[in-house]
């Protein structure tokens, strides 16, 4: 007899990030957070498959990088991990060269990327704000768990 697949479920859940402490102060940063779990999360929503799973993670995602979420116009990705490679999986050479062709003019030197979105994102389209998105592919606010 053929044994039937076990059913999965495919969660969509929140990403948990947390202001970082200004040691000064003893007070909540209000421009730096960390994922203290990058395992843990809030659920959201379920579904049977996974591709609707991941559509609506998408839409969850776009949502919570603006124009239009309830915590700011557009999100600094920068502000979200700590150092570019917790934030990108791209070595930072690579990470340039994908800013240049989004029509984008990277750091030269020095690590202040915060600093250069805040400089830069008014006068990106909206294009080339997805494109610094997607190349911090470690930035989510969202994601699918396999259950």
């Amino acid at each position: 007899m053929e044994k039937k697949p076990k059913p999965v479920l495919y969660l969509v859940q929140t990403v948990h990030w947390e202001p970082e402490f200004d040691a000064a102060e003893w007070e909540p940063s209000s421009d730096r957070f960390h994922c203290p779990d990058p395992e843990g999360g809030a659920p959201v929503k379920a579904f049977s498959d996974r591709t609707t799973a991941d559509a609506f993670c998408t839409s969850c995602e776009g949502v919570a990088r603006g124009p239009k979420n309830a915590y700011m116009r557009h999100p600094n990705p920068f502000c979200f991990g700590g150092k570019l490679k917790e934030q990108t999986s791209l070595p930072e050479g690579v990470f340039r060269d994908w800013l240049l062709d989004a029509g984008l003019t990277p750091l030269r030197s020095g690590h202040d990327w915060k600093g250069w979105w805040d400089r830069q994102q008014e006068k990106m389209t909206e294009e080339q704000r997805r494109k610094v998105w997607e190349a911090l592919d470690k930035v989510r606010f969202y994601r699918v768990v396999e259950l």
